[in-house]
């Protein structure tokens, strides 16, 4: 924990000496999300975007806006990250966020066609329990849409 908490501090010192360091703002967004501080995260990441498109960002900005159920923007920043490198697609943890973020604002469509790109990009992701059952989800709502 002392690491961490000595590492988010020369972060944050690098970042108030030079406010435009693009890198410091990303690291700490990613320290914010691998700790589960998905508010903060998405508040560098954003200071982060303001300085330099990368992919990383928006990646990071997907997973941290669909844990916050705003699954909108978490659409939005995955279709960043798509068009600044259409390999995003097989990232597990990005398009499976991007998808269930697809599936909560009822776009059951789209979010068959994240799912479909991320297997046929990452075949291991198939194997995912999560992401079964977000298959499953997926198949069952489009079902229910297809006119018998």
């Amino acid at each position: 924990m002392e690491e961490n908490a000595q590492s988010t501090n020369g972060k944050k010192s690098v970042i108030v000496s030079v406010p435009d360091y693009f890198y410091g703002y990303r690291e700490m967004g990613e320290t914010k999300l691998n700790v589960r501080k998905y508010l903060e995260a998405v508040r560098y990441l954003n200071e982060a975007a303001q300085y330099a498109q990368a992919p990383i960002i928006y990646r990071n900005l997907t997973i941290a806006y669909h844990q916050l159920h705003q699954n909108q923007q978490a659409v939005e920043a995955f279709d960043r990250a798509y068009r600044l490198n259409p390999h995003i697609v097989g990232d597990k943890d990005a398009s499976h966020a991007a998808a269930r973020a697809l599936m909560f604002v009822g776009n059951y469509r789209a979010a068959d066609g994240a799912i479909k790109l991320l297997l046929e990009a990452n075949p291991a992701a198939g194997a995912d329990p999560e992401i079964m059952e977000s298959q499953r989800i997926i198949q069952a709502e489009l079902q229910k849409a297809t006119p018998q």
